[in-house]
This record gives structure tokens, sequence and C-alpha cells, in this order.
């Protein structure tokens, strides 16, 4: 009877979807709305005109190709990447740019642990945390790169009662600070 429910237990924890942007669904936030827990979004290439949230969800959201090529670009009308609450959320591949917000125009972190992996950000403004504001939670940034943000309060990251964890990224003229 042990051996029966533990074959039914891992069925229903390996049963995740992938979603593909955009033959399965027209935009990123189209995605991660139709998306469970524990699903996989593979974005095409391009230069995506959105913000995201997730929405407390944990997912895995990655480009085809990489940062290079798979822009999310907010144009100037808020954070681009929004995580509030949850963990387990991985976005990686992506070059995250042009948001501007009052906190994190690039990625805006309040009681949530994402990790980012292989991005880029850049070209993004707020009064506290150009690229990242990371309030609560502790995000992971895994061979990011920051640049061009702005800020008056840290260019790159802004880390508020948050302990970001960061491996091997650059920061190109953007700092950190927090309080």
């Amino acid at each position: 009877m042990n051996f029966v429910l533990s074959i039914v237990i891992t069925s229903v924890a390996l049963a995740s979807e992938t979603w593909d942007v955009p033959r399965e669904c027209e935009s990123i936030q189209a995605a991660i709305d139709a998306a469970s827990d524990g699903d996989e979004i593979v974005v095409s290439v391009g230069v995506w005109k959105e913000q995201i949230d997730f929405s407390g969800k944990s997912l895995l959201i990655r480009s085809e190709v990489g940062a290079e090529e798979t822009v999310i670009d907010a144009g100037h009308l808020g954070s681009v990447v929004t995580c509030s609450s949850g963990d387990g959320t991985i976005v990686e591949g992506f070059n995250i740019r042009n948001g501007k917000a009052t906190l994190g125009g690039g990625i805006f972190v309040q009681n949530a642990s994402p990790t980012f992996r292989l991005c880029m950000i850049d070209f993004n403004s707020a009064k506290q945390g150009g690229g990242v504001y990371a309030r609560g939670g502790n995000p992971v940034f895994d061979q990011c790169v920051f640049s061009f943000n702005d800020a008056i309060d840290g260019d790159g990251i802004w880390a508020k009662h948050s302990r970001p964890e960061l491996t091997a990224c650059i920061f190109a003229g953007d700092s950190i600070g927090w309080e």
C-alpha cells in the first residue's frame, strides 16, 4: 500500500506544465496567469513590452536563447518584474529594462525570495533601487549584470530588511545600498 501511495504522490508532483510564449499564450503575463505553481514558461526571442507580476506563484520562467535576445521592456510605466510573496520563482536569461517606479524600477521584491539567473538588468530608474528594490525575503542573483540603472539610493540594488544573495554578478557603474 505504501508503494502505491508513493507512486501516486510522485506522479502528481511531476505533473507540471510547460507554457510557450507566444505559441500558447500571447504574452508572458498571460502565461503566468494561466500557469500553476511548479509550471515552466518558455519565452521566444523578442522584445516583450509588458510588466509582469508573479502573484505569489512559484514558476520557472526562462528565455529560449538568453538575455541578449529576449527583453522584457516596461516602457517606463512601472516596475518590469514584481515578486510579492512566495518562494521558488526562477527567472532565467532575460534583459529586464526600461522600468520606472518609486521603488524598484527593474525588479520589485517584497516578502519573496525569487532567483534571477543569467539576467541583464539595465536602463531602469527609481527613487530607491533603480535595478532592484528588495524588502523582506532573500532574493538570489546568479551571474547577473547590473548597468545603466539610476536611483537616488542604490542604482543597482537597494535592500531594506532583506539579504540579497549575489553570486558572480557584475555591477558596471551601479551601486548597492541598504538600510
